[in-house]
């Protein structure tokens, strides 16, 4: 029995707790007004509740906005670079390490980007060039297999074209 009460004791509090959240819109509308004033009222409350949601709407449009600008300030190359090396940080540094005089190089190319970004560029250009070229040998309805290989050469031609570039 101890069971049955407890349970009707969290239905009761869970009544009560329903009971007063409901009774908050009521008490906004006062009790001696006219049907047409409590009508009046509940529209005021109506447009106050459309411009909360109409400038909640325009702040994250706003905060969209921003974020598009602040993402299109850096260059695609680099964001590609940021996300291979963010999820392939363990590869990227151990063919790093790998690459020898590759910092030699990149300085005499001009390019100011560290060993780590760059390698990650490179890994991230091989594989969208070898998607392009899987998914071109699947177009061209070759075999899968061949399609597969065509991707593997897609990796290696784009790695080894970011490795001279």
């Amino acid at each position: 029995m101890e069971i049955g009460r407890k349970i009707t004791e969290i239905f009761e509090k869970i009544g009560e707790k329903t009971l007063e959240i409901s009774e908050k819109p009521i008490r906004r509308i006062p009790q001696g007004k006219s049907i047409q004033e409590r009508l009046q009222l509940l529209k005021k409350m109506q447009e106050e509740i459309e411009k909360e949601k109409e400038e909640e709407r325009k702040r994250e449009l706003e905060e969209l906005i921003e974020w598009r600008e602040k993402e299109l300030q850096k260059p695609f190359s680099e964001r590609i670079a940021e996300a291979v090396l963010k999820y392939f940080s363990g590869p990227v540094r151990s063919l790093t390490k790998s690459l020898k005089g590759l910092e030699y190089d990149l300085y005499r190319a001009n390019i100011r980007m560290s060993k780590d970004k760059y390698v990650a560029l490179m890994i991230g250009i091989s594989i969208l060039a070898s998607i392009f070229v899987f998914l071109m040998g699947i177009l061209l309805m070759l075999p899968v297999d061949i399609s597969m290989l065509l991707g593997l050469l897609g990796f290696i031609g784009g790695f080894l074209y970011m490795r001279n570039y």
